[in-house]
């Protein structure tokens, strides 16, 4: 199998150009799953190391589920380098990496939504690549992540904690009830004390769990 790991764009050949797919193994190597829609494990073969497979409508789906399907098992030495664009599949964006060792990730969509319209069609890219490559692309992105932090300074934080309390807000009110009087005073809405404790219970579990999770409200 002809290697060519790439550190920043999905590799050639370039899939706006129309390729014939080439005889695989299995195509099924990989999973995808986006919310509300069935689990897609049939890809297009362009190479014995690059897949694509589409994604319809990504304007609805913000975030995907890749894991390793074992059929066939990946090598050992080997990780599967993520890719994804839209329309003319020509801008390619190293969103992740799945291998042995990491046989499943969740991944988000990083651009805002209102730019893209409805019923686009995206593409999302494999590469087969050395793991030293996967490690490299990933740490790249980290480090390019931290930086993007570190730059943002105070708008970061005002985007993270405007975030928080708009997904606190919608919690609560989601559970509020209107509550009517007999002698005639307007009815008010009451949220009960539950509905903020259960909501903050939800919060420290999911800052127990992954400490950096708030990284990826940006």
């Amino acid at each position: 199998m002809a290697l060519l790991p790439q550190p920043s764009t999905f590799p050639v050949p370039d899939i706006s150009v129309a390729t014939a797919p080439v005889a695989a193994p299995s195509p099924t190597f990989c999973g995808v799953v986006l919310p509300k829609r069935p689990v897609i494990t049939s890809f297009t073969a362009l190479a014995p190391d690059k897949y694509i497979v589409p994604i319809e409508d990504i304007s609805t789906a913000s975030h995907v589920c890749i894991f390793l399907t074992g059929t066939p098992p990946l090598q050992s030495s080997l990780g599967c380098a993520i890719y994804l664009a839209t329309t003319p599949f020509t801008q390619w964006s190293y969103l992740g990496s799945v291998h042995n060792q990491k046989p499943s990730t969740i991944l988000r969509f990083r651009w805002p939504k209102d730019d893209i319209d409805r019923g686009v069609t995206a593409q999302l890219g494999i590469n087969i690549v050395p793991i030293a490559t996967v490690e490299e692309l990933d740490a790249k992105k980290d480090a390019e992540k931290r930086e993007v932090l570190s730059s943002s300074g105070d708008a970061a934080l005002n985007a993270v904690g405007q975030k928080v309390v708009s997904n606190l807000y919608n919690f609560v009110t989601s559970m509020a009830r209107t509550i009517s009087f007999a002698d005639g005073t307007e009815p008010v809405e009451v949220v009960p004390t539950a509905a903020i404790t259960k909501w903050l219970e939800t919060f420290n579990d999911r800052c127990r769990k992954n400490p950096n999770f708030w990284k990826d409200l940006l």
